[in-house]
């Protein structure tokens, strides 16, 4: 396929002006992490200006208190953070909104299959931030990095449509990666045009970073989201937690395992056998709990 339509960051930020608003309380969130002090009170006025994460918040709270006898109805927000948990709660709103925003901008089986691939991945690199020592990225970050990794096929789907369909199946026709035939199309692929989206939005560097060379950490794996969300996305492929049909794993950098410590000399870490089991749960619970 020769060069159809070269697509330029100008281009990217103008038509996201045209998806709906990206919510401001993810940036909030993720800012705010490290901010114990006013970490709650922060964290409840985000959550009072949606409705909808609210009522979850206070039903949640409500029923891990109905364990208890004679417990009163909980009514007010800061004591149902404190019961179930701030960082349950952030994961809890971000997953929210995001997934809102995803349901608002695309439709149908696109809309399906983007948004199950995307909370598995996000539901991996979670599970690899956690087991893993990295002391610089929070599992907030991680799971937000898992969940917008491919935003930018959500954008050439909205705004490219013909095209981009046509470049699937040349991409299937050639048995080549997705991100091969869009550079071939556009002159540049998903991840760099998520990386521009991502920086639009204001969201940390390391998380833009992060998405625009998951498909190639090889030369940024100093960066440990960068390794981390690249191992995601080979996991979720691996063990066919998004249920797609055309999974496969062509490759794994090394530098990113390496990096994360995954491998002893030729051999996996024994003690992320176990891993996997919990990453499969939790991703088949949260596609079914947030689709």
């Amino acid at each position: 396929m020769n060069l159809a339509y070269p697509i330029s960051q100008e281009e990217v930020v103008r038509l996201c002006q045209q998806l709906p608003s990206f919510p401001l309380i993810i940036s909030k969130i993720l800012a705010d992490i490290t901010d114990t002090e006013t970490n709650l009170n922060e964290l409840v006025s985000y959550i009072e200006q949606d409705p909808v994460i609210a009522a979850r918040v206070l039903s949640l709270a409500n029923r891990a208190g109905s364990r208890a006898r004679n417990q009163p109805e909980i009514k007010d927000l800061c004591t149902a953070i404190s019961l179930i948990g701030a960082g349950n709660i952030r994961e809890m709103a971000l997953v929210s909104c995001i997934t809102n925003f995803a349901d608002n901008s695309l439709r149908g089986q696109i809309s399906e299959n983007f948004w199950r691939h995307s909370v598995a991945v996000a539901v991996c690199t979670q599970e690899l931030t956690r087991q893993i020592d990295t002391s610089r990225i929070t599992s907030e970050s991680a799971l937000v990095a898992g969940l917008l990794h491919d935003i930018g096929k959500l954008w050439l789907f909205s705004f490219h449509t013909e095209i981009y369909q046509e470049v699937w199946l040349d991409a299937r026709r050639r048995q080549v990666g997705i991100e091969d035939a869009e550079q071939a199309a556009f002159g540049v692929d998903h991840a760099v045009i998520g990386a521009w989206i991502s920086q639009y939005w204001g969201l940390p560097d390391s998380i833009s970073h992060a998405i625009k060379h998951h498909h190639a950490p090889e030369h940024h794996c100093s960066d440990p989201l960068v390794a981390l969300l690249h191992v995601g996305e080979v996991m979720t492929n691996a063990l066919d937690l998004d249920g797609g049909q055309e999974n496969r794993v062509t490759f794994i950098s090394a530098a990113a395992c390496e990096k994360l410590g995954l491998i002893w000399g030729c051999a996996a870490r024994p003690d992320f056998i176990s891993l996997f089991g919990r990453i499969t749960a939790r991703a088949r619970h949260a596609s079914t709990l947030f689709s």
